[in-house]
Protein backbone atom coordinates (compact mmCIF):
# COMPACT_ATOMS: atom_id res chain seq x y z
CA UNK A 1 0.00 0.00 0.00
CA UNK A 2 2.92 2.00 0.75
CA UNK A 3 4.70 1.54 -2.43
CA UNK A 4 1.12 2.37 -4.38
CA UNK A 5 0.12 5.34 -2.56
CA UNK A 6 4.00 7.20 -3.24
CA UNK A 7 4.02 6.21 -6.72
CA UNK A 8 0.54 7.81 -7.33
CA UNK A 9 1.73 11.11 -5.88
CA UNK A 10 5.12 10.69 -7.24
CA UNK A 11 4.20 13.25 -10.31
CA UNK A 12 1.84 15.83 -8.18
CA UNK A 13 3.04 19.06 -6.99
CA UNK A 14 3.79 19.82 -3.54
CA UNK A 15 1.57 21.22 -1.25
CA UNK A 16 1.35 24.82 -0.10
CA UNK A 17 3.72 24.93 3.22
CA UNK A 18 0.61 26.83 5.29
CA UNK A 19 -2.09 23.38 3.93
CA UNK A 20 -3.01 22.01 7.77
CA UNK A 21 -1.66 18.52 7.16
CA UNK A 22 -3.53 17.23 10.00
CA UNK A 23 -6.79 19.57 8.84
CA UNK A 24 -9.58 19.38 6.88
CA UNK A 25 -9.94 20.91 3.32
CA UNK A 26 -12.53 23.38 5.07
CA UNK A 27 -10.42 24.53 6.94
CA UNK A 28 -8.05 26.03 4.65
CA UNK A 29 -8.01 29.86 3.87
CA UNK A 30 -9.67 30.86 0.87
CA UNK A 31 -6.61 32.06 -1.05
CA UNK A 32 -4.46 29.10 -0.38
CA UNK A 33 -7.83 26.97 -1.56
CA UNK A 34 -7.86 29.35 -5.26
CA UNK A 35 -4.27 28.69 -5.46
CA UNK A 36 -4.59 24.73 -5.12
CA UNK A 37 -7.20 24.38 -7.19
CA UNK A 38 -5.57 26.87 -10.07
CA UNK A 39 -2.37 24.68 -10.52
CA UNK A 40 -1.37 21.20 -11.27
CA UNK A 41 -4.82 19.47 -10.57
CA UNK A 42 -6.37 17.41 -13.74
CA UNK A 43 -9.42 19.51 -15.46
CA UNK A 44 -11.92 16.97 -13.79
CA UNK A 45 -10.48 18.09 -10.09
CA UNK A 46 -10.86 21.35 -11.03
CA UNK A 47 -14.73 21.50 -12.59
CA UNK A 48 -17.95 20.47 -10.69
CA UNK A 49 -19.97 17.41 -12.15
CA UNK A 50 -23.15 19.66 -13.28
CA UNK A 51 -22.99 20.51 -17.15
CA UNK A 52 -20.99 23.81 -17.33
CA UNK A 53 -21.30 24.13 -21.46
CA UNK A 54 -24.74 24.86 -21.29
CA UNK A 55 -24.08 27.26 -18.27
CA UNK A 56 -21.72 29.23 -20.10
CA UNK A 57 -22.80 29.20 -23.45
CA UNK A 58 -26.57 29.96 -23.89
CA UNK A 59 -27.28 34.19 -23.20
CA UNK A 60 -29.54 35.17 -20.79
CA UNK A 61 -30.51 38.43 -20.17
CA UNK A 62 -28.85 41.64 -18.33
CA UNK A 63 -30.68 42.05 -15.23
CA UNK A 64 -30.05 45.58 -13.59
CA UNK A 65 -27.77 45.29 -10.50
CA UNK A 66 -26.73 47.75 -7.63
CA UNK A 67 -24.32 45.72 -5.73
CA UNK A 68 -22.27 42.39 -6.23
CA UNK A 69 -24.18 40.59 -3.86
CA UNK A 70 -27.42 40.71 -6.20
CA UNK A 71 -25.02 39.35 -9.02
CA UNK A 72 -24.75 36.13 -7.41
CA UNK A 73 -28.03 35.09 -7.71
CA UNK A 74 -27.57 34.15 -10.84
CA UNK A 75 -25.06 31.31 -10.34
CA UNK A 76 -26.78 28.20 -10.47
CA UNK A 77 -25.42 26.67 -6.86
CA UNK A 78 -25.97 30.08 -5.02
CA UNK A 79 -29.97 30.10 -5.28
CA UNK A 80 -30.98 29.46 -2.28
CA UNK A 81 -29.44 32.38 -0.80
CA UNK A 82 -32.42 34.44 -2.51
CA UNK A 83 -34.47 32.48 0.50
CA UNK A 84 -32.12 33.88 3.50
CA UNK A 85 -31.52 36.64 5.35
CA UNK A 86 -28.67 39.48 4.61
CA UNK A 87 -26.74 37.67 8.11
CA UNK A 88 -27.58 34.34 6.49
CA UNK A 89 -26.15 35.02 2.96
CA UNK A 90 -23.15 36.32 4.44
CA UNK A 91 -22.57 33.36 6.71
CA UNK A 92 -23.52 30.75 3.93
CA UNK A 93 -21.11 32.70 1.42
CA UNK A 94 -18.49 31.96 3.42
CA UNK A 95 -18.52 28.03 2.95
CA UNK A 96 -15.99 27.20 0.98
CA UNK A 97 -17.84 23.57 0.48
CA UNK A 98 -20.56 24.90 -1.70
CA UNK A 99 -18.04 25.84 -4.21
CA UNK A 100 -14.22 23.71 -3.35
CA UNK A 101 -15.30 21.64 -6.87
CA UNK A 102 -15.03 24.61 -8.92
CA UNK A 103 -12.97 27.45 -9.50
CA UNK A 104 -15.14 29.67 -11.49
CA UNK A 105 -18.22 29.75 -8.47
CA UNK A 106 -15.35 29.54 -5.83
CA UNK A 107 -14.41 32.86 -7.63
CA UNK A 108 -17.75 34.34 -7.64
CA UNK A 109 -18.22 33.33 -3.87
CA UNK A 110 -14.80 35.62 -2.77
CA UNK A 111 -14.88 38.32 -0.66
CA UNK A 112 -12.05 39.86 -2.51
CA UNK A 113 -14.35 39.71 -6.02
CA UNK A 114 -17.03 41.16 -4.36
CA UNK A 115 -15.13 44.08 -3.36
CA UNK A 116 -14.00 44.91 -6.59
CA UNK A 117 -17.22 44.90 -8.20
CA UNK A 118 -18.92 47.05 -5.76
CA UNK A 119 -16.32 49.68 -5.80
CA UNK A 120 -16.33 49.55 -9.59
CA UNK A 121 -20.47 49.73 -9.05
CA UNK A 122 -20.02 52.97 -7.08
CA UNK A 123 -17.67 54.65 -9.49
CA UNK A 124 -19.90 53.31 -12.87
CA UNK A 125 -23.38 54.56 -11.71
CA UNK A 126 -22.05 57.95 -10.71
CA UNK A 127 -20.72 58.67 -14.05
CA UNK A 128 -24.28 57.75 -15.18
CA UNK A 129 -23.94 54.16 -16.59
CA UNK A 130 -26.45 51.68 -16.10
CA UNK A 131 -25.40 48.83 -14.35
CA UNK A 132 -26.19 44.71 -15.16
CA UNK A 133 -25.21 41.41 -14.51
CA UNK A 134 -26.33 38.28 -15.80
CA UNK A 135 -25.43 34.27 -15.35
CA UNK A 136 -22.75 34.69 -16.96
CA UNK A 137 -21.00 38.16 -16.91
CA UNK A 138 -19.87 39.66 -13.62
CA UNK A 139 -20.95 43.12 -14.94
CA UNK A 140 -22.10 45.03 -17.62
CA UNK A 141 -22.14 48.95 -17.33
CA UNK A 142 -24.04 50.95 -19.93
CA UNK A 143 -24.44 54.43 -21.17
CA UNK A 144 -25.87 55.96 -24.34
CA UNK A 145 -22.53 55.82 -26.16
CA UNK A 146 -20.66 52.47 -25.68
CA UNK A 147 -20.84 49.21 -23.11
CA UNK A 148 -18.85 47.36 -20.65
CA UNK A 149 -17.88 44.33 -20.26
CA UNK A 150 -15.83 43.16 -16.93
CA UNK A 151 -14.59 40.23 -15.98
CA UNK A 152 -13.50 40.43 -12.26
CA UNK A 153 -10.67 38.24 -10.87
CA UNK A 154 -9.11 38.58 -7.37
CA UNK A 155 -5.57 38.06 -7.56
CA UNK A 156 -4.00 35.31 -5.10
CA UNK A 157 -0.38 35.47 -4.89
CA UNK A 158 1.27 34.72 -8.11
CA UNK A 159 -1.87 34.04 -10.25
CA UNK A 160 -2.16 36.71 -12.36
CA UNK A 161 -1.51 35.18 -15.38
CA UNK A 162 -3.57 31.98 -14.74
CA UNK A 163 -6.00 34.90 -13.72
CA UNK A 164 -5.98 36.64 -16.58
CA UNK A 165 -6.08 33.66 -19.61
CA UNK A 166 -9.63 32.66 -17.94
CA UNK A 167 -10.61 36.43 -18.29
CA UNK A 168 -8.95 36.43 -21.91
CA UNK A 169 -11.91 33.22 -22.81
CA UNK A 170 -15.08 34.61 -20.36
CA UNK A 171 -14.89 38.31 -21.84
CA UNK A 172 -15.11 36.78 -25.83
CA UNK A 173 -17.60 33.93 -24.92
CA UNK A 174 -19.58 36.74 -22.88
CA UNK A 175 -19.33 39.01 -25.65
CA UNK A 176 -20.03 36.80 -28.25
CA UNK A 177 -23.05 34.95 -27.18
CA UNK A 178 -24.33 37.38 -24.11
CA UNK A 179 -23.63 41.08 -25.76
CA UNK A 180 -24.53 40.85 -28.55
CA UNK A 181 -27.94 39.19 -27.75
CA UNK A 182 -28.48 42.13 -25.51
CA UNK A 183 -27.42 44.63 -28.92
CA UNK A 184 -30.04 42.66 -30.70
CA UNK A 185 -32.84 42.87 -28.26
CA UNK A 186 -32.01 46.70 -27.76
CA UNK A 187 -31.39 46.75 -31.48
CA UNK A 188 -28.61 48.60 -30.93
CA UNK A 189 -24.86 48.83 -32.30
CA UNK A 190 -22.78 50.01 -29.67
CA UNK A 191 -18.95 49.35 -29.16
CA UNK A 192 -18.28 46.89 -26.78
CA UNK A 193 -15.25 47.75 -24.52
CA UNK A 194 -13.75 44.01 -22.76
CA UNK A 195 -12.03 44.67 -19.20
CA UNK A 196 -10.12 43.13 -16.46
CA UNK A 197 -11.21 44.29 -13.18
CA UNK A 198 -8.78 43.66 -10.45
CA UNK A 199 -8.03 44.53 -6.62
CA UNK A 200 -4.60 46.22 -7.18
CA UNK A 201 -2.27 47.12 -9.91
CA UNK A 202 -1.00 43.25 -11.59
CA UNK A 203 2.88 44.81 -12.13
CA UNK A 204 3.25 42.85 -15.26
CA UNK A 205 3.65 45.08 -18.20
CA UNK A 206 4.72 42.56 -20.79
CA UNK A 207 1.36 40.45 -19.87
CA UNK A 208 -0.90 43.33 -19.64
CA UNK A 209 0.32 44.55 -23.52
CA UNK A 210 -0.74 41.45 -24.59
CA UNK A 211 -4.01 42.03 -23.15
CA UNK A 212 -4.34 45.22 -24.58
CA UNK A 213 -3.42 43.32 -27.66
CA UNK A 214 -5.66 41.40 -27.18
CA UNK A 215 -8.34 44.71 -27.05
CA UNK A 216 -8.86 44.03 -23.09
CA UNK A 217 -8.56 46.87 -20.73
CA UNK A 218 -6.97 45.76 -17.74
CA UNK A 219 -8.38 48.33 -14.80
CA UNK A 220 -8.06 48.05 -11.02
CA UNK A 221 -10.22 49.63 -8.37
CA UNK A 222 -8.70 52.35 -5.84
CA UNK A 223 -11.37 53.06 -3.56
CA UNK A 224 -14.12 54.41 -6.02
CA UNK A 225 -11.81 55.28 -8.87
CA UNK A 226 -10.94 52.62 -11.81
CA UNK A 227 -7.35 53.00 -12.62
CA UNK A 228 -6.42 51.87 -15.85
CA UNK A 229 -2.85 49.98 -16.34
CA UNK A 230 -1.05 51.41 -19.21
Amino acid sequence: TKMLIEEMLSPARPLPESFPVMGSFSSVQLQIAIKILSNGLPNYMRESQFDLNLYRSTPTKLIPIKNALESLRFVPTLKYLKQTSPEQRRLEMNKISEFERDNELLEKANESHRKIIDEALVTLRAQGYDTFANMHADLVAENEKRILLFEAKSLPEGAFRIQARKAVGQLYQYEYFDIRNHQEQQQTKKPVEKILLLPEDPIDENYTHFLKWADISTKYTEGNKLVLVQ
